[in-house]
């Protein structure tokens, strides 16, 4: 049996947890790993993958490239993390050992032993039974119940009796309202509201206006602590927002939820919080890392006091949020991801005619369906030591040395 051993991905030198794109080509061209880059369909390349792998300690809400894998009837390999094991039904966990689901395999993060001996394990074992059960479970996530979740909590509970249609959404990019949360936002469109995207533009601006949704650029800048950025994204925010003058207000992601529902509770407009995952600060890593820690749970006490509803992707967010003494658990929801389209994301879905490979590795990666004998696992991430990026590489490294002997 033949394993290989696949990355796909966008290299963010802006991150703090990034992983150098020289460093990435040099374990491509050793033959530890193939770097395929980036796309902008990743249906392609997760149909020609054996399972999707995510070792992620990075804290997520429900990660989307899982889903995607699910939904498309492909198994997992992910970690004991935030929004990972959620994806994987399992009563009781061995943190010590390889846990086999009925649609995959969860493991401790940061083990790269663990998770060779899952990715040696899933070699040997039936997979005709994770792949129908895969397929079972993306169903829960299915884009139409979430959309009825946020007509039910929403639409219905707050903006029913009033005649002002124009909602807010705030967060720290046009492509994360465009890649998640697109079909909810037409879905809310199409029940007679005006949308108004309030985000830094980007490559996804414009398809969010042919949508017939307000854009609003803005400056932010999600990594920097610099008081002065932080006062002109607050400036910019609140004239936005006044001018607007919206029925309710919907934040996403950590500078948007902290300010955003900072400001529209000082205006005492109506808004929910959505926290998508707690993202690198909630990662142990330091005295740096811990006083940062610190003074984000004070600005979130001080900002949600009086916001309506704080909502979460998975419950271990929820509990954190609950036993730092951010908010009571009364105020809180769980929303069970932000959806995954399974008509656009299927088994068998018809190939995107204007798809085009990026690159020579994409090419050889899918006009070579894998061969009887042939095992792919693929890693869909962005290139960040916290999605687990390391852990994989040291994962094929282990394999690679196992041939030698």
């Amino acid at each position: 049996m033949q394993l290989r051993f696949y990355l796909l991905g966008k290299c963010d030198s802006k991150n703090p947890s990034a992983i150098p794109k020289k460093q990435i080509e040099q374990w491509s061209d050793s033959g530890i790993i193939t770097y395929l880059g980036e796309s902008n369909d990743v249906r392609e390349f997760i149909k020609y993958a054996s399972v999707v792998v995510l070792p992620s300690y990075y804290k997520e809400g429900i990660p989307r490239v899982l889903l995607e894998a699910l939904a498309m009837s492909k198994p997992i390999i992910t970690t004991i993390n935030n929004g990972c094991k959620d994806l994987i039904n399992l009563d009781n966990i061995n943190k010590n050992d390889i846990n086999i689901g009925n649609n995959g395999i969860l493991i401790q993060p940061k083990n790269a032993h663990l998770l060779y001996k899952a990715i040696l394990k899933f070699s040997t074992i039936n997979r005709d039974e994770l792949e129908k059960n895969a397929l079972i479970e993306s169903k829960k996530y299915d884009i139409k119940i979430i959309n009825e979740i946020y007509k039910n909590r929403i639409l219905d509970k707050y903006l029913l009796k009033t005649h002002n249609k124009n909602i807010v959404f705030v967060s720290n990019s046009c492509f994360g309202m465009f890649n998640f949360r697109l079909n909810t936002l037409q879905y809310i469109r199409d029940n007679g509201y005006q949308i108004h995207i309030i985000a830094p533009f980007d490559e996804s601006t414009q398809k969010l206006i042919d949508n017939n949704f307000k854009c609003y650029d803005i400056f932010i800048d999600p990594k920097s602590m610099n008081p002065l950025k932080e006062l002109r994204f607050i400036k910019e925010l609140k004239n936005h927002i006044k001018t607007i003058n919206p029925s309710i207000i919907i934040n996403y992601t950590i500078k948007p939820v902290i300010y955003g529902s900072f400001i529209a509770n000082r205006l005492k407009i109506q808004n929910i919080a959505i926290t998508t995952g707690l993202g690198y600060i909630f990662i142990p890593n330091g005295i740096m890392k811990t006083i940062l820690k610190k003074f984000v749970v004070m600005l979130y006490k001080i900002a949600l006091k009086n916001t309506n509803e704080i909502w979460f992707l998975n419950k271990d967010d929820k509990n954190e949020f609950i036993n730092l003494n951010i908010t009571e658990s009364s105020k809180t929801f769980i929303l069970p991801s932000e959806g995954i389209d399974l008509n656009h994301f299927k088994p068998d879905f018809k190939k995107n005619e204007n798809f085009k490979p990026n690159n020579k590795a994409q090419e050889q990666y899918l006009q070579n369906p894998p061969k009887d004998d042939e095992i792919r696992y693929l890693l869909i991430a962005r290139m960040l030591y916290d999605k687990g990026v390391q852990e994989f590489i040291k994962a094929a490294k282990l394999h690679q040395n196992s041939l030698k002997h």
